[in-house]
């Protein structure tokens, strides 16, 4: 597979944004993590072309992170002793504000992306962890409930 270099940007994490090719046909672009990226190579200078009527702001902005799929939208619930701090993240260009500060003190946004999964890890950053709430439908909530049930197993 022959990927193609195009630009790179940088958004809560850096990107490598390439086009890839299996029929030497340019393809949709693609989003690598740069500090996930083990090798690479350089390969000969080919042209960047995206397809007609293509505007890699709304493609990037679909996204909370490299990885694509199922659309979904969901609630993130921030308790006191970390609302402040949520306040002052943007997680995704379509959050939306729920409640600022609700009877608890929570803040509650909400959220749709495709690339939930990358939605997982940032809730179980030390910075949230058990501190925060996730709520959405019910695929949602179940891959969640298999990546907790994951994550719970993993060796130490």
């Amino acid at each position: 597979m022959k990927l193609s270099f195009s630009w790179f940007f940088y958004g809560r994490f850096p990107y490598l944004v390439v086009s890839r090719s299996l029929t030497g046909k340019i393809g949709l672009p693609i989003q690598y993590r740069i500090d996930l990226i083990q090798e690479a190579e350089e390969v000969d200078d080919q042209a960047f072309e995206l397809p007609d009527r293509y505007d890699f702001k709304t493609w990037a902005n679909e996204s909370f992170g490299v990885q694509r799929g199922k659309t979904h939208t969901f609630q993130l619930t921030f308790k006191k002793s970390i609302a402040d701090r949520a306040r002052a993240v943007q997680f995704h260009p379509s959050q939306k504000i729920i409640s600022k500060s609700n009877r608890e003190g929570e803040y509650v946004i909400e959220i749709t992306c495709s690339g939930h999964q990358e939605v997982f890890h940032e809730i179980s950053h030390p910075d949230w962890l058990g501190r925060v709430s996730l709520r959405g439908d019910t695929d949602l909530m179940d891959e969640y409930r298999r990546y907790v049930s994951l994550v719970s197993r993993a060796d130490t």
